[in-house]
């Protein structure tokens, strides 16, 4: 029985000593690993930072370039009222699809770009 007891000693310690290896081992891993892609990840995160500045900017543009639209569509026709012109007659202005056909997506085109819904 002494033999038994001694002998699974002795794996026992050797398992102990292979799964403290294997911890240091993926220790190691993990240390290299986060030295490596923290890096990379703020890298990325100043480039997303960057991309949605620009894509603010020029969402400001955009909004900034319709108002001017809007104020000049205003100073054009002035809100005289007179009927016959304007987007209040049927079939006409912004919700409109009448001639456009089924597939028409419905959205103003400024400047040669086509705006549609993102939503």
């Amino acid at each position: 029985m002494t033999f038994l007891k001694h002998d699974f000693n002795t794996y026992k310690r050797a398992f102990y000593d292979k799964i403290e290896t294997v911890a240091a081992n993926v220790k190691s891993s993990q240390t290299s690993l986060e030295t490596s892609i923290i890096p990379h990840l703020t890298e990325h995160q100043l480039q997303l930072a960057s991309d949605l500045e620009f894509v603010k900017l020029q969402l400001a543009k955009l909004v900034n370039h319709l108002k001017e639209a809007g104020d000049a569509k205003k100073g054009e026709g002035g809100q005289s009222g007179r009927s016959g012109e304007g987007p209040n007659r049927q079939g006409e202005g912004p919700s409109s699809t009448k001639g456009k056909g089924p597939n028409y997506i419905r959205g103003d085109v400024i400047s040669g770009y086509k705006i549609s819904r993102w939503f």
